[in-house]
């Protein structure tokens, strides 16, 4: 079950939040909206339909093996009428959300079809942007570009251009 929350995060207000991921993973259907209970009150929540059956395929990052281990209840600020479920890792006080990649970017010719996606974190996300990098290179990249950033912004920004001009070719 979920528990009331209140805070901000990527845009959205969290109302509610639950390290139950069983609870979640045996909820989630083929369906666009589930219906959870906040604190006994039973509440609909949109769920993208893909992204519930990539986390039931799997619940961690294909490139980095970073785990879900809670999920929010959110809303974004200009919208109060709907409440979207947000997967998350929740460590050392840094919270990382979870999108759905293209293996091939759609600038490629990827599509959005189910065989095309897979789960990836957020900062794993963030390094393979709209490049065909390697899931298993992204990691050492990542790794990298976050240990440069904690002492300069720029020189760590150049080195993530430099790492993704070398997979230019296969676009």
């Amino acid at each position: 079950m979920f528990q009331k929350a209140n805070y901000s995060f990527e845009g959205k207000t969290i109302v509610a939040e639950t390290d139950d991921v069983k609870y979640v993973l045996n909820r989630l259907q083929d369906i666009s909206k589930i219906t959870f209970l906040i604190d006994n009150v039973q509440v609909k929540v949109k769920f993208k339909r893909k992204m519930a059956l990539k986390i039931k395929e799997d619940q961690k990052c294909i490139s980095c093996g970073l785990e879900i281990n809670k999920f929010l209840i959110g809303k974004y600020l200009e919208d109060t009428a709907c409440l979207n479920l947000v997967p998350v890792n929740f460590e050392n006080n840094l919270t990382i959300s979870f999108t759905l990649d293209h293996r091939i970017p759609k600038v490629c010719g990827g599509s959005d079809d189910l065989y095309n996606l897979w789960l990836m974190c957020s900062q794993c996300n963030f390094v393979k942007s709209h490049y065909r990098i390697p899931y298993l290179n992204i990691k050492d990249i990542k790794k990298e570009y976050f240990e440069i950033k904690k002492t300069n912004h720029k020189l760590a920004g150049d080195f993530l251009e430099k790492e993704r001009k070398k997979y230019l070719s296969w676009i």
